[in-house]
């Protein structure tokens, strides 16, 4: 009963990132969490592979992930791990304030980029 409430609570708080009255909010994040997910995409088939998710992990937290916690990330996010991570379940993953910061990781994505001279 506790989980159900907690589950309803949290389902609540993301859905009301997407609502109309966060727009600007909402629109910013997407942009973010698109570009993020494109810069990890390295072949470029719409998914993050274990070894893409992986690189985004270190480069945004500094901490490996492991298979067996890449396996359990997918299933948690409805995801086959054969395929792997989607834009959406980046997107709900960043939305669910699961202890990641998408304005955090999209500056130390990109000022990695802008630090080595790329644009």
């Amino acid at each position: 009963m506790a989980t159900e409430k907690s589950d309803s609570q949290q389902e609540k708080k993301i859905s009301a990132i997407f609502e109309d009255d966060n727009e600007d909010f909402r629109n910013g994040m997407i942009d973010r969490v698109r570009l993020i997910f494109e810069e990890f995409d390295k072949d470029n088939d719409k998914f993050l592979n274990y070894f893409e998710l992986r690189a985004l992990q270190y480069a945004t937290s500094q901490t490996e992930l492991t298979p067996d916690q890449y396996k359990m990330a997918c299933e948690a996010l409805g995801c086959s791990p054969a395929e792997g991570v989607d834009v959406e379940s980046l997107r709900l993953t960043y939305a669910s304030g699961g202890g990641s910061d998408i304005h955090k990781d999209f500056d130390t994505v990109f000022s990695v980029r802008i630090t080595k001279g790329e644009k």
